[in-house]
């Protein structure tokens, strides 16, 4: 018996909306699906990745975390070094 494929064409999952599937399989026969992010990147992802909440974005995402961390992380050094603890 094989599985229907999802229909999640047009569907947002965190930043990524799937535009179309992408005509190749992952090792297992699962559809990679090609999907644009807000950035204006394309990503390809597997659906249950996208429906699982896996996947949310190209990868800009963990950028804009990392970046957000590392400017808290400053400010603290920068406060606890001059004297001021917030």
């Amino acid at each position: 018996m094989t599985r229907r494929p999802l229909e999640i064409i047009g569907q947002r999952f965190g930043r990524l909306t799937v535009t179309r599937d992408s005509g190749r399989r992952d090792s297992s026969g699962t559809i990679l699906w090609r999907c644009l992010c807000d950035c204006g990147r394309m990503h390809q992802a597997r659906g249950w990745h996208l429906k699982r909440g896996r996947v949310r974005s190209c990868g800009c995402l963990r950028v804009e975390a990392n970046r957000t961390r590392l400017a808290r992380m400053r400010a603290r050094t920068t406060a606890t070094t001059t004297g001021v603890i917030s």
